[in-house]
This record gives structure tokens, sequence and C-alpha cells, in this order.
């Protein structure tokens, strides 16, 4: 791994001259703060799990890893991430920012469900193992009784409490799998090969009781997760840290890794249709344990970028009044909020009766009413319906099939985007959602991923370029019995449906698979034979006996 060299003595010296600048009496207060919180970055950047991170298998095996978060910091999935106020100053200082970025990154995933003294603990023993790593006892000791530097833990702290600003469908606990209710759910002990091992090499890990022991090296052991919040945290530190090692019998365990992990491999539902089988779960969490993977070379879905960097109305006129009858009034926003505030209690799209209805209400309140007072209501209203849906159908959810619908009422899901820009500027809480709201967004955002041969998705204006009904092509379908690693579905899963994209990852996918499971490359082998077959007859050697450009003569 082409990982970022790092002077540790110099950083070191840094963090010492911090601290002096910081207990000498003449220096003013918001200096003092400004130094606490560049020590700390510095402190984070040094810690010792950086070091032995790895590029992930699959997607990113061959890409510099560091390299890609530190860009990914500023477009793509990490666009808000960046926005955040301590990442922000991070980036600040260069490859150690980047560092320390990352290690935040960890530390909130690792933290987030966890109890606040808890994550205080957390962060207060990884910054200590930071400033250790040379046998730096007196540092530490000095920087854990400065009392400005208690107060950045303490922001850092109440930031891990927050929602990560990441999308929905790359967030770990925002997926479509993860339940709060659940997350303290025992696994099975039947689905857990590790416990076939000797009892001195078992180390049952609960994330609650331990979290600091995924960020230390762990050997002569396997790690055998508890609980569903503890498999999903080992999920994610190894798929998309490169942090340790999934293993899924003895025969796997790396020795020189820097902890093994036991997950659960994924089955087959119970015949009694048990839901909530832990055989389900594990396998739907591992697809989103690769989200950071199943984009990398290929970038933001269009109308994703779009809606990052553009205005709302501009996004909402190329995504839906240019493929459906909406225009007239889908850039009210007023109008969206009502329609959604009675979807969210009756659970059905707009008629044009309720349309109608809603247009008539938004003319009158604007005409009587100042605009902040309406974009406050509105705000009101989307967090009021949010709360009526989850309370009035949490047993009997909404669950469309967007493939299916009519075109006329895929127009209609403009009704959402207000909720969902609402929810995304609620980064303070975590808002438990229905689970379809997830699967909307995923659509607007990316329809093709359900929709890849409706006329009236391939017409809307940032499609149609880059898409064509008949350039469309669907990948075969993966056997998962025929997978021994786990991850192949996962991967599988997470592929864009056009070639013209996987054409790009064909290579990387396959090239850094386990040697022993090849379901992947069996699974496309067909289709990448008959595409061969008919390149070769179209393509034909043409010879010209003329020639086809004047010879200059040169004096």
């Amino acid at each position: 791994m082409a990982s970022i060299s790092i002077d540790v003595s110099a950083i070191v010296r840094e963090v010492r001259s911090l601290v002096t600048e910081i207990k000498n009496e003449r220096t003013a207060e918001k200096e003092k703060a400004k130094a606490a919180q560049m020590l700390v970055y510095r402190s984070l950047s040094l810690h010792p799990a950086l070091d032995r991170m790895h590029p992930p298998t699959g997607m990113l095996a061959d890409v510099d890893w560091y390299t890609e978060l530190r860009f990914s910091f500023t477009s793509g999935i990490f666009r808000k991430l960046g926005q955040n106020e301590h990442f922000r100053r991070m980036a600040l200082l260069g490859d150690t920012g980047t560092r320390a970025r990352i290690m935040m990154l960890l530390l909130w995933i690792i933290g987030h469900r966890l109890a606040e003294d808890s994550v205080a603990k957390l962060l207060s023993t990884a910054m200590g193992d930071a400033i250790r790593r040379d046998g730096n006892l007196d540092l530490e000791a000095e920087l854990v009784s400065l009392d400005s530097v208690k107060r950045v833990l303490t922001s850092l702290q109440k930031m891990i409490k927050t929602k990560i600003p990441l999308p929905p469908d790359r967030n770990p606990f925002q997926g479509r799998d993860y339940n709060i209710t659940d997350e303290d759910l025992a696994l099975p002990r039947s689905e857990l090969w590790g416990y076939e091992l000797p009892e001195e090499q078992q180390y049952e890990y609960n994330i609650r009781r331990n979290p600091v022991l995924l960020l230390r090296p762990l050997s002569g052991k396997i790690i055998i997760p508890e609980t569903k919040l503890t498999m999903l945290i080992i999920q994610w530190a190894a798929c998309n840290f490169g942090l340790g090692k999934k293993v899924y019998s003895a025969q796997d365990i790396d020795h020189e890794a820097f902890w093994n992990a036991d997950p659960p491999l994924s089955t087959n539902q119970d015949d009694d249709g048990d839901d909530d089988h832990i055989s389900d779960w594990s396998s739907s969490s591992s697809k989103d344990s690769f989200a950071f993977e199943a984009h990398a070379g290929v970038g933001d879905p269009p109308y994703e970028s779009m809606w990052e960097d553009e205005p709302m109305e501009d996004w909402v006129h190329s995504r839906f009044c240019s493929a459906y009858g909406v225009h007239a009034w889908a850039h009210q926003s007023f109008v969206r909020v009502l329609l959604f505030n009675s979807f969210s209690a009756s659970q059905t799209l707009p008629t044009s009766s309720h349309i109608s209805k809603a247009v008539h209400v938004a003319n009158q309140l604007s005409c009587r009413l100042p605009m902040d007072i309406l974009q406050y209501a509105e705000q009101f209203i989307v967090a009021r319906s949010l709360l009526v849906w989850r309370e009035t159908y949490a047993d009997k959810p909404w669950k469309p099939e967007f493939r299916v619908l009519p075109p006329e009422e895929r127009g209609l899901l403009v009704i959402f985007v207000d909720a969902l820009r609402w929810d995304e500027a609620q980064s303070w809480i975590d808002v438990e959602h229905p689970s379809v709201f997830g699967d909307v967004r995923e659509f607007l955002m990316n329809p093709l991923r359900y929709c890849q041969d409706s006329p009236d998705i391939l017409a809307l204006p940032r499609l149609a370029s880059q898409y064509t009904p008949s350039g469309i092509n669907v990948l075969p379908e993966l056997d998962s019995d025929i997978c021994i690693c786990g991850e192949c579905p996962a991967i599988s899963s997470q592929l864009p449906a056009s070639l013209e994209s996987f054409r790009h990852q064909y290579f990387s996918i396959t090239s850094f698979r386990p040697q022993d499971c090849n379901a992947l490359a069996r699974t496309w082998e067909p289709m990448i034979s008959a595409a061969e077959e008919w390149l070769e007859d179209l393509v034909s050697r043409v010879e010209c006996q003329f020639t086809l450009f004047h010879v200059v003569a040169r004096p």
C-alpha cells in the first residue's frame, strides 16, 4: 500500500510546541482553543492503527486508499463530511490532516451508538495510544491535564453522537437493513464458526464493552461478534478501512493481520420464514459494508451530483419536469410539502384533485404570509408528516415497486424532495424513518438502478446523453450458492447495471478476489465471451492499396 509517509518525531515536536503555547499565560483564549484543536488533530494522525490499514479487496484494491479518501472529502460521498467544522480544519494540515480525518471517521463509526461516557473513553484512549506510540508518557500526561484539550475532546464526543453526514445508502446507521431496536440482539452461536476453535483462541466481543479493541492489534485469538451492532462495525472496519481481516474458516486466519474476526456466513432463510434470522441480516449488512467499494471508479449518479451542487428547483426541473407533466405545480415548495403531508397520513400518492387543492392553499397563503414564515411552516409540516407516517403506519409499511409504477406515479414522487432535504439538514440527531424512505431517495438519485428500460427514465436529461434503450445491458445474476468467500453477493448487488461502467471495473474485481472463490468470474464469463464474439463478427480488417494522405515532399 502506498500510504502517507509522516515524520513522527516532527509531529511530536509540533505537539509539544502547542502544549507550550497553551500553557503560556499570555496566549489569548481564542489562540489557546485553536492550538488545542491542532494538538488533538495532530495527535490522532499518529495513531498506529493508521499504519496497518490496507486497501479493501474488490473495487478499491487497485487504488491508493489514502489518496482516494483525501480526494473524496471534497467531492462525492464525502462531500458533506468535508463540511463538518472539525474535518474542515483537519484539511488545513495536509497529509497529517488526511490521516487525522481517516482516524476521526473511524472513531465516529465505532462510537456513534455508544453511551456518552464510552465515547469519551474511546477518544481519550485513542489519543493516548497515538501519543504513546514512541514512549511519550510524559507528553500524554500533559495533554490530558489541559482544560482546552478537554474542551476539544468534549466537542468531538458530541460530534460522534450526531448523525454521520454521509448519504443514507452509504451510512452504516441509515441503511435499509439497520434497525436501532435490535442492534443489541445476540448472534446465534450456530452461525459463528469461531466457536469451533479452542476456547483459548476465542475472543467474544461486544463493541459496547470494549470499543477500543478494533484499534489495537490482537494476535492469537479470533474476534467473535456477540451482537448485530458489533458485527456491523467489524464489517465496516474491515471492508471500508482495510483494518483487520474477516475470516470464514480456520484456514483463512492471517497471523500477520491487525486482527481476525468471524463474521457469520450468509445462508438462506429458514423455512419457517423468520425475518429476524441473523443470516439474512448479516448478508444484507455485508452489502452495506461495500458501500464505498461499489462506487469506486464510477462516480456519483448524475442526479446525486446535481442534488449536491445545484439549486433545488434546477434539480426538480431536470429530474421531474422534463419527463412528467408536473411543471405547473412542482416548483412550488409549499405545494410539495402539503402533498407530502397528505401522503404521510394516507400512504397514497396525490390525485389531481389533491394537487389542485394544495395549489389553491399555497397560493392563498403566499399572498398573506411573508416568505420566512412559509419556510418555517414547511419545516414544521415535514417534521410532523414524518412523525405521523412512522407512528401510524409502522405495521403497514408502504412498499412501492418503482419498476412497475406507472410513469405518472413515478413523477409524483417529487413530493418527497423537501422531506429528503430536511432530513439531510438534521445533522444533530438520528431520525428514525420508515425503511422505504431511503429507497425513495435512492430511486430519485439513481433511477436506473430500478428502471433500466423505462422510456420516462431514459429520457431524463442527465441520463439521455449517457444511456439509450439499445445501450442498456443487464449483468447476469450471481448464483450465491457457488460463492465460498461470502463477499461476492454484496459486490454483485452494488454494481451498476450499465456495462459502460462495468467494463472499467471487471479487471480489478476479478483480479483481486480470493483465489479459491471464482463465483463472479464464472457468472460473468459467458457474457464476456458473447461480447467478444459479437465484436469479432462486427469488426473486419480493411487493407487499402492507395495512399490516403498526400505525401508532402520535404526539401
